[in-house]
C-alpha cells in the first residue's frame, strides 16, 4: 500500500524537490492559521492563499482539510520528538533516558500553541485525532523512535519486543496526560511528572529489567 502523502514526507530521507517544498509550505500556511483562527474557521481557501497557491493545488498535494490537518499534527509531532532528543541526548542510564523523555516532552507537548488553541477552543475537532483517531500519530512516533528504542535495546538490556510494547504503553499514557489533566497531575507540573515516574513508570521499567 502506498504511503499517505503527510506520512511519505515525514519519512523521507531524499534531499526534498520542487513538489515537497509547497507541500511545505502548504503545511505551514494550515498550521499558522490553525493556530490564528482554529480548524473550523479555516477553509482550503484561506490555506491556498496564505501559501500563495491556488485551490487546486492544494487538493491535489492533500486532497481535503483532514489530511492537511493529519500533516500538520505530523510535522509538529516530528519537531516535537527531535526537540526533546537534542535535550536527552547526553542522558544515561537508558532507564534515565526514558524517564526525562517522558517528563520534559509532556511538558514541551502541554505548552504547545496549536494543541492548546485547539483544546481551548475546538476540542470536539481536535480530540478525535488524538484518541479514535489516533493510530497514525502512534505509528509516527513509532517511526520517529527508532533511535531510541535501539538505545533501550543495546544499553537497557530489552529485547526489541519488550522495548516496543513499553514505548507503546508510555506513548499512551504520555497522550492521557495531555489531554486529561488532573489536580493530581497535571501536563505543566514537572513535580507531578516526577512523582508519576518514581510511582508508576519505575517500577515498570524495573520490571522489564532496564537497569537503573
Amino acid at each position: 500500500m502506498n504511503q499517505p502523502i503527510w506520512l511519505h514526507e515525514l519519512t523521507a530521507e531524499a534531499p526534498a524537490h520542487d513538489q515537497d517544498a509547497m507541500q511545505r509550505r502548504i503545511i505551514e500556511a494550515a498550521y499558522e492559521l490553525f493556530v490564528t483562527f482554529g480548524l473550523r474557521r479555516t477553509t482550503i481557501e484561506d490555506i491556498a492563499k496564505r501559501a500563495g497557491v491556488g485551490r487546486p493545488t492544494v487538493y491535489r498535494r492533500f486532497g481535503d482539510k483532514d489530511t492537511i490537518v493529519h500533516a500538520v499534527l505530523t510535522r509538529e509531532s516530528r519537531r516535537l520528538i527531535m526537540n526533546v532528543g537534542a535535550q536527552v541526548e547526553q542522558v544515561r542510564p537508558a532507564s534515565r533516558l526514558l524517564i526525562q523523555s517522558f517528563v520534559i516532552g509532556v511538558r514541551t507537548v502541554s505548552r504547545h500553541p496549536l494543541l492548546q488553541r485547539l483544546l481551548d477552543s475546538e476540542p470536539e475537532l481536535i480530540l478525535p485525532y488524538l484518541t479514535l483517531r489516533a493510530g497514525p500519530l502512534i505509528e509516527i512516533g513509532h517511526l520517529l523512535t527508532a533511535d531510541f528504542l535501539q538505545t533501550l535495546q543495546q544499553e537497557g538490556g530489552l529485547k526489541r519486543t519488550q522495548a516496543e510494547y513499553l514505548l507503546e504503553v508510555l506513548g499512551r499514557l504520555f497522550i492521557s496526560i495531555v489531554i486529561t489533566p488532573s489536580l493530581r497531575l497535571r501536563a505543566d507540573d514537572d513535580a507531578s511528572l516526577e512523582r508519576l515516574v518514581q510511582q508508576f513508570m519505575e517500577p515498570l521499567l524495573e520490571r522489564q529489567l532496564i537497569p537503573a
